[in-house]
Protein backbone atom coordinates (compact mmCIF):
# COMPACT_ATOMS: atom_id res chain seq x y z
CA UNK A 1 0.00 0.00 0.00
CA UNK A 2 2.76 2.32 1.01
CA UNK A 3 4.47 1.74 -2.71
CA UNK A 4 1.01 2.68 -4.09
CA UNK A 5 0.84 5.78 -2.40
CA UNK A 6 4.00 6.76 -2.93
CA UNK A 7 4.16 6.05 -6.76
CA UNK A 8 0.52 7.77 -7.44
CA UNK A 9 0.60 10.72 -4.85
CA UNK A 10 4.59 11.61 -3.63
CA UNK A 11 6.55 10.65 -6.97
CA UNK A 12 4.37 12.82 -9.26
CA UNK A 13 4.22 15.74 -6.93
CA UNK A 14 8.21 15.67 -6.47
CA UNK A 15 8.62 15.60 -10.25
CA UNK A 16 6.26 18.40 -10.97
CA UNK A 17 8.03 20.71 -8.30
CA UNK A 18 11.60 20.76 -9.27
CA UNK A 19 14.49 19.61 -10.93
CA UNK A 20 14.38 18.60 -14.87
CA UNK A 21 12.90 20.39 -17.57
CA UNK A 22 10.13 22.54 -15.31
CA UNK A 23 12.94 25.10 -14.30
CA UNK A 24 13.67 25.89 -17.73
CA UNK A 25 9.84 27.90 -18.46
CA UNK A 26 10.63 29.79 -15.38
CA UNK A 27 9.72 33.56 -16.19
CA UNK A 28 11.98 35.82 -14.76
CA UNK A 29 10.76 38.80 -13.15
CA UNK A 30 12.97 42.05 -14.30
CA UNK A 31 13.75 44.87 -11.81
CA UNK A 32 11.62 48.21 -12.27
CA UNK A 33 13.65 51.15 -11.46
CA UNK A 34 15.28 51.61 -7.93
CA UNK A 35 17.68 53.30 -6.07
CA UNK A 36 19.98 50.36 -5.77
CA UNK A 37 19.79 49.18 -9.67
CA UNK A 38 21.19 53.26 -9.91
CA UNK A 39 24.10 52.77 -7.64
CA UNK A 40 24.51 49.29 -9.49
CA UNK A 41 24.96 50.81 -13.18
CA UNK A 42 27.09 53.58 -11.45
CA UNK A 43 28.84 51.29 -9.97
CA UNK A 44 29.86 49.07 -12.94
CA UNK A 45 30.42 52.65 -14.95
CA UNK A 46 32.75 53.69 -12.44
CA UNK A 47 34.60 50.48 -13.14
CA UNK A 48 35.14 50.87 -16.80
CA UNK A 49 36.19 54.72 -16.58
CA UNK A 50 38.51 53.19 -14.33
CA UNK A 51 39.80 50.74 -16.46
CA UNK A 52 39.48 53.53 -19.22
CA UNK A 53 37.17 50.90 -21.16
CA UNK A 54 35.21 54.18 -22.46
CA UNK A 55 33.56 52.63 -25.33
CA UNK A 56 31.53 50.33 -22.72
CA UNK A 57 31.04 53.19 -20.65
CA UNK A 58 29.46 55.03 -23.16
CA UNK A 59 26.64 52.59 -23.19
CA UNK A 60 25.67 54.07 -19.78
CA UNK A 61 24.39 57.08 -21.36
CA UNK A 62 22.48 59.06 -23.13
CA UNK A 63 24.96 60.49 -26.17
CA UNK A 64 24.06 64.18 -27.34
CA UNK A 65 23.05 63.55 -31.13
CA UNK A 66 25.39 64.59 -33.70
CA UNK A 67 28.77 64.41 -30.92
CA UNK A 68 31.36 62.78 -32.16
CA UNK A 69 33.07 59.34 -30.85
CA UNK A 70 36.14 60.94 -29.90
CA UNK A 71 34.85 63.92 -28.16
CA UNK A 72 32.27 61.58 -26.23
CA UNK A 73 35.61 59.10 -25.35
CA UNK A 74 37.49 62.77 -24.70
CA UNK A 75 34.48 63.49 -22.52
CA UNK A 76 34.53 60.00 -20.17
CA UNK A 77 38.09 60.42 -19.62
CA UNK A 78 37.72 63.35 -17.16
CA UNK A 79 35.18 62.39 -15.41
CA UNK A 80 37.07 61.07 -12.69
CA UNK A 81 39.85 63.91 -12.89
CA UNK A 82 37.38 66.41 -12.34
CA UNK A 83 35.77 64.55 -9.64
CA UNK A 84 31.93 64.13 -11.37
CA UNK A 85 32.09 60.43 -10.23
CA UNK A 86 34.12 58.69 -7.95
CA UNK A 87 33.13 55.50 -5.98
CA UNK A 88 32.96 57.23 -2.10
CA UNK A 89 30.54 59.70 -3.68
CA UNK A 90 28.32 56.37 -4.80
CA UNK A 91 28.56 54.38 -1.85
CA UNK A 92 27.25 57.59 -0.15
CA UNK A 93 24.02 58.01 -2.44
CA UNK A 94 22.73 54.35 -0.62
CA UNK A 95 22.13 56.45 2.46
CA UNK A 96 18.35 56.72 2.25
CA UNK A 97 18.85 59.45 5.54
CA UNK A 98 20.42 61.82 3.49
CA UNK A 99 19.59 61.29 -0.64
CA UNK A 100 16.38 60.39 -2.30
CA UNK A 101 15.75 58.83 -5.15
CA UNK A 102 12.59 58.75 -7.71
CA UNK A 103 10.95 60.32 -10.68
CA UNK A 104 13.21 63.59 -11.86
CA UNK A 105 10.27 65.95 -11.25
CA UNK A 106 9.96 64.65 -7.78
CA UNK A 107 14.24 64.82 -7.40
CA UNK A 108 15.00 67.61 -9.47
CA UNK A 109 11.80 69.73 -9.60
CA UNK A 110 11.28 72.09 -12.57
CA UNK A 111 15.56 72.29 -13.54
CA UNK A 112 15.20 68.05 -14.10
CA UNK A 113 12.31 68.67 -15.91
CA UNK A 114 14.42 71.30 -18.52
CA UNK A 115 17.54 69.17 -18.32
CA UNK A 116 15.29 66.10 -19.49
CA UNK A 117 14.01 68.05 -22.04
CA UNK A 118 17.49 69.48 -22.96
CA UNK A 119 18.47 65.58 -23.46
CA UNK A 120 15.47 64.70 -25.39
CA UNK A 121 14.63 61.83 -23.29
CA UNK A 122 11.31 60.71 -22.37
CA UNK A 123 10.47 62.58 -18.77
CA UNK A 124 8.27 60.07 -17.34
CA UNK A 125 11.17 57.26 -17.46
CA UNK A 126 13.57 60.04 -16.08
CA UNK A 127 14.63 59.47 -12.73
CA UNK A 128 17.20 60.95 -10.10
CA UNK A 129 19.37 60.50 -6.69
CA UNK A 130 19.37 64.06 -5.20
CA UNK A 131 20.10 65.56 -1.18
CA UNK A 132 16.49 64.85 0.76
CA UNK A 133 17.12 68.65 1.49
CA UNK A 134 17.97 69.95 -1.77
CA UNK A 135 14.63 72.21 -2.02
CA UNK A 136 15.82 74.25 0.97
CA UNK A 137 19.42 74.11 1.05
CA UNK A 138 20.20 73.74 -2.67
CA UNK A 139 22.07 71.45 -4.31
CA UNK A 140 24.76 71.28 -7.27
CA UNK A 141 24.51 67.46 -7.36
CA UNK A 142 23.30 65.67 -10.53
CA UNK A 143 22.62 62.32 -10.79
CA UNK A 144 19.99 61.51 -13.76
CA UNK A 145 19.12 58.87 -15.79
CA UNK A 146 16.52 57.35 -18.39
CA UNK A 147 15.47 53.93 -17.32
CA UNK A 148 15.59 52.20 -20.81
CA UNK A 149 15.21 48.72 -21.73
CA UNK A 150 15.55 47.64 -17.75
CA UNK A 151 18.51 49.52 -17.23
CA UNK A 152 19.77 52.83 -16.64
CA UNK A 153 21.23 55.42 -19.25
CA UNK A 154 22.34 58.50 -17.47
CA UNK A 155 22.01 61.79 -19.11
CA UNK A 156 23.40 64.17 -15.99
CA UNK A 157 26.29 63.00 -13.96
CA UNK A 158 27.46 66.07 -11.69
CA UNK A 159 29.58 66.87 -8.82
CA UNK A 160 29.47 63.06 -7.61
CA UNK A 161 32.91 62.91 -6.99
CA UNK A 162 33.03 66.01 -4.88
CA UNK A 163 30.61 63.80 -2.04
CA UNK A 164 32.43 62.85 0.85
CA UNK A 165 31.87 59.71 3.17
CA UNK A 166 30.09 60.53 6.59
Amino acid sequence: MKILVCTLFVLPLLLSCGGGDASSNAVVEKEGPSRATMISALDSLMGHLQKKEYDKAKDYFVLPKGVSSRRVTNMLSKLIRKREISQTGIKALANEQVFQFGPINEVYGKDGLKKAKRAEVEIEKCYGINWINWKTEGSSLEVMAMWNENRFKFFRIDNLGKISAK
